[in-house]
């Protein structure tokens, strides 16, 4: 009887590590092997066709969702940026700076674009309203072709006769300037 719950135990640690070395290379499979087995359709394998000859746009960049920072009276919206593209040795650049539209009433926005290693500011707005945007600055200075760290310093003001400035959101983002 002892003998069979013996071999009873080491067959169930065994089954347990197996179980726990598969949900581990499960969870971190990405990680330590870059993509994953599983391919667009849910099955298994790297053979599928996605039906295009297109290349990936190398301006396409993570979607970043509003962000809040909460205050007693509702929050105040602010943007975000997971990395702004913009040409070499241009001043004028595209951009979008928007004051969202759920800060209606209540938060105009400026924005100041620095770069994040010297500080230095290469664009300073004045306030933008609820439900704008700016799409076309002027920057300081030009650039050279290469990715820069960044920050995108969001000041919201309240929409009273003092325009009171509130708490302030710092949101990094690379700055990618391309040879056109």
């Amino acid at each position: 009887m002892e003998k069979h719950t013996r071999r009873t135990i080491i067959t169930t640690v065994v089954i347990c590590l197996f179980l726990f070395g598969g949900a581990l290379v499960a969870t971190n499979y990405e990680k330590w092997f870059g993509a994953s087995p599983v391919g667009p359709s849910g099955r298994i394998g790297s053979g599928e066709s996605t039906g295009t000859t297109l290349p990936i746009d190398p301006d396409a960049g993570e979607y970043v969702t509003t962000q809040s920072a909460q205050e007693s009276n509702g929050g105040i919206s602010i943007p975000g940026w997971a990395k702004i593209s913009i040409p070499a040795g241009e001043k004028d650049i595209s951009v979008d700076f928007p004051n969202p539209e759920k800060n209606a009433g209540k938060y105009y926005l400026s924005f100041e674009l620095r770069l994040k290693d010297s500080g230095e500011v290469l664009y300073k707005s004045g306030l933008v309203p609820p439900g704008q945007t700016i799409q076309k600055i002027s920057l300081s200075r030009t650039l050279n072709e290469g990715t820069y760290k960044a920050v995108i310093h969001v000041q919201p003001y309240k929409m009273d006769e003092n325009r009171t400035s509130t708490n302030n959101a710092d949101m990094e983002t690379d700055l990618v300037v391309y040879r056109k």
